[in-house]
């Protein structure tokens, strides 16, 4: 025989594990955002085309891969020549980019991050966009800024 009182413990348990990973999310959510946007840090695994990490924690870093630099400029400087991004594509790979297809060439592209920004997501009442990132550049932000312009354009 079930006691009378166990459904409703059972239940209020429930709710008070729910609460627990209710502020559990909330605070790993509050520390990604101070990690990116307030301290600037790249946090993801895998570090993008043309980094590679440096360092333990949260002394982690990006460094410039410059093998892999030299393809993301090349990319870019293509890019605002008026060069086809299925053509960039195929100059790339024969650079040595791995990936294959526009898609891989359109992320390089619109990726801040080559430019020292890092897009973070909006929280609580903090503002979301695009903040500074502390690693080296592989590409000016003006030059960024102009592929973006260019990018809008085409889409239209």
């Amino acid at each position: 025989m079930i006691p009378p009182g166990s459904f409703f413990r059972a239940g209020l348990q429930l709710l008070l594990a729910e609460e627990d990973n209710i502020n559990r999310s909330i605070k790993v959510r509050e520390g990604i955002y101070t990690a990116k946007a307030k301290e600037g840090r790249y946090i993801f695994k895998n570090p993008p085309y043309g980094y590679f990490k440096v360092g333990e924690r949260k002394e982690r870093k990006l460094v410039v891969n410059e093998s892999e630099a030299i393809v993301v400029r090349f990319i870019y400087s293509a890019y605002l020549k008026g060069v086809p991004i299925y053509l960039i594509a195929e100059q790339a790979k024969e650079k040595g980019f791995r990936r294959s297809g526009n898609v891989a060439i359109q992320r390089i592209l619109s990726y801040a991050l080559y430019a020292g920004l890092q897009h973070v997501d909006a929280f609580k009442d903090y503002p979301g966009g695009l903040f500074l990132a502390q690693h080296e550049l592989i590409i000016d932000l003006s030059t960024w800024e102009m592929v973006q312009h260019k990018l809008r354009k085409s889409e239209k």
